[in-house]
């Protein structure tokens, strides 16, 4: 499930590059078009990576203790992060001053004031104190969890409504993804998607993933989703409390609707390395998400001055960002497993 979050991530920085919204670097003619399709998706792509990543967690719990499964994801994600932070932001970097020269001075500060930052990859950051609370909860609260496993759907339900009036109430923009360090309430929103992800493994909820109803969800996440970014676009109540409800009711209901449409494409296995699901990049979801955005800047370094129309540009940036992104795979295997971690490969 977390492979069709990253593509889906993917596609969305891809789009950036077109849009309206100023990204590292843009085309020079933006799409009106690419830019609601990404007010569209904005909604619910990083939340459904937090939420495939708390189902997968109570799936691994299972196989280990928590503490096993935190150490082995600590020890993988903090090699990861050192190259990322010391070699791959700052090439990402570079990249940004090629496309715009003079955007980010090149001294040891922190990003925009220098190459020091964590860009995408703050992602592996929360997920840290996700997985952190994880293991607390286990070591110190187990009837809690407990009681989260028992009454999945109502926990989902009261923890969502109250992080959207906790967001309401403290001016949280519905339509920011607020994907930099330093705001509680961004985590706190992350942290209540990885727990409904928790909390709906093997749960009540299965017994509606049959093709009728993973087609209906499909559908109301999709409708939801629709009427949500129509409104965050054109409506003049695009921050009031209830739109902030009917935010996270979009991405519940997506959420939902796509793990029940990877449960039945993988035939019922919760891990995409246990079913048949794409398995050319098996147990490889980190190395994607953590190469995907270099790959996609360099692309575009190299073809958005080409004399072509927009969707030519936009295919052929996601399909050779897809293409090197296997040979790099491809290459990475053949490393010591030690220094496998180190770029983010397994």
């Amino acid at each position: 499930m977390r492979l069709l979050a990253v593509l889906l991530l993917m596609l969305f920085h891809t789009g950036m590059l077109f849009s309206f919204r100023d990204w590292y670097m843009n085309n020079g003619i933006r799409s009106t078009e690419i830019t609601y399709a990404l007010f569209f998706s904005g909604n619910f792509r990083l939340t459904l990576l937090f939420f495939a990543s708390g189902y997968l967690a109570h799936h691994m719990a299972e196989k280990k203790s928590p503490a096993e499964y935190a150490a082995g994801y600590f020890r993988f994600s903090a090699a990861a992060m050192v190259t990322g932070v010391l070699i791959l932001t700052p090439v990402q970097i570079l990249l940004e001053n090629a496309a715009t020269p003079g955007r980010v001075p090149w001294v040891f500060d922190f990003y925009p004031r220098g190459f020091l930052s964590l860009h995408h990859l703050w992602f592996i950051f929360y997920l840290w104190g996700c997985i952190l609370f994880l293991a607390f909860l286990y070591r110190f609260a187990a009837p809690l969890l407990a009681a989260v496993k028992r009454h999945p759907v109502f926990f989902c339900i009261i923890s969502l409504a109250a992080l959207a009036q906790l967001q309401a109430h403290r001016g949280f923009g519905t339509g920011d993804a607020r994907d930099t360090l330093g705001s509680p309430f961004a985590f706190a929103g992350y942290l209540a998607h990885f727990f409904c992800g928790f909390a709906l493994y093997r749960s009540r909820v299965d017994a509606v993933f049959f093709w009728p109803g993973v087609i209906a969800l499909i559908a109301a996440g999709l409708g939801l989703n629709f009427v949500y970014s129509y409104l965050r676009v054109f409506s003049v109540h695009h921050d009031a409390t209830w739109m902030h409800f009917l935010s996270q009711s979009a991405k519940a209901c997506t959420n939902v609707a796509l793990l029940g449409l990877f449960l039945k494409l993988n035939r019922g296995k919760p891990s995409g390395t246990e079913g048949r699901f794409f398995p050319l990049f098996k147990r490889q979801i980190w190395f994607i998400y953590f190469w995907h955005q270099p790959l996609i800047l360099l692309w575009a370094l190299a073809i958005l001055p080409l004399n072509f129309t927009i969707a030519t540009k936009f295919a052929g940036i996601f399909v050779a960002t897809l293409g090197s992104l296997y040979l790099l795979f491809r290459i990475a295997i053949l490393l010591p497993p030690r220094a496998r971690p180190f770029v983010a490969c397994k």
